[in-house]
């Protein structure tokens, strides 16, 4: 186990220069920042002066090898729109894109589990049907759609929930249902599909046939195994989520790393837009380590070498 936590760490540290290098020349190719922040009146030494000031006057590879220097130090360097560091608004920003998708990732397993698991055990039945179209349904509707329909039933009409902003605990609840409910519907089919490959093995007619009580069998050794193929894909959802959920932060205005970097790309600010994709790309790489090594609590046939 060692030695393959070794050598994941060693391709990931490739995986992260070949995010930045991906990154730093497609954010180059979009056009010049300072013609942008600065005025339509600005003076060729004005210009001259913001492209100095931010090092976007030197050569290409110039400053790529800068970047990554200042990368290995810490520092992601400044933004060319705030003033600020990198860094700082990220970690600003990480706290409420934490709370957003810890919130829609419960609402999603609270509901995915027991929806997946029953319409697994009732396979080909009403309940079956009517769990699929609910699954398909949402993954079907588009996330920013479903989050104005939320917007504009709860928040416009009956007034009962705010629509924007991250002020109080409600203003969590529209965002969180909205990302959640897609979440849930593909975990629910994922959930069915390894539940109802698991059910089919030889372990859990044995088991059956030992008289072990069916919940048992459900609970215990049917769903642990079939949570496999679902830890992955949880692992994998999550990291994309903590790494920004850009379309619903930007939907309901909320103050997140995902609406942080939309903000980004439209101002061209270079810096910002590399440390979080830098910062996203380290969040799935941890993930992933992680998501393998679990494999080995849930599986103990599965081993690394």
């Amino acid at each position: 186990m060692t030695t393959y936590i070794i050598r994941r760490l060693l391709e990931s540290i490739l995986v992260l220069l070949g995010a930045v290098a991906i990154t730093f020349v497609i954010t180059r190719a979009t056009g010049d920042p300072a013609r942008l922040m600065l005025s339509d009146g600005a003076t060729a030494e004005q210009l001259a002066d913001f492209r100095r000031d931010f090092g976007l006057d030197k050569p290409i590879p110039v400053q790529f090898v800068r970047y990554i220097n200042d990368c290995l130090h810490g520092d992601l360097g400044k933004s060319i729109r705030h003033g600020l560091p990198v860094t700082q608004l990220i970690i600003d920003k990480l706290p409420n894109t934490l709370k957003l998708t810890f919130a829609a990732m419960l609402i999603s397993l609270l509901l995915s589990f027991p929806i997946g698991v029953f319409v697994a055990l009732h396979r080909n039945t009403f309940a079956d049907s009517a769990g699929t179209i609910f699954a398909l349904n949402g993954q079907a509707m588009p996330s920013f759609w479903v989050g104005l329909m939320l917007s504009f039933i709860f928040g416009v009409k009956l007034r009962w929930l705010p629509i924007s902003g991250s002020d109080t605990r409600m203003h969590l609840i529209l965002p969180a249902v909205t990302l959640g409910f897609y979440l849930t519907g593909r975990l629910t089919r994922l959930i069915r599909s390894s539940m109802l490959e698991v059910l089919e093995k030889e372990y859990i007619r044995t088991a059956r046939s030992k008289g072990i009580l069916e919940k048992v069998v459900i609970w215990k050794h049917a769903l642990r195994n079939a949570s496999i193929p679902v830890v992955t894909y949880i692992g994998l959802i999550f990291a994309d989520l903590l790494g920004g959920a850009m379309v619903i932060e930007t939907v309901f205005a909320w103050p997140g790393v995902g609406r942080l970097v939309i903000n980004a790309v439209l101002q061209r600010d270079f810096p910002l837009v590399q440390g979080v994709v830098l910062f996203s790309a380290l969040i799935f790489v941890i993930v992933n380590l992680l998501v393998d090594i679990l494999y080995t609590i849930l599986d103990p046939r599965i081993t690394y070498k």
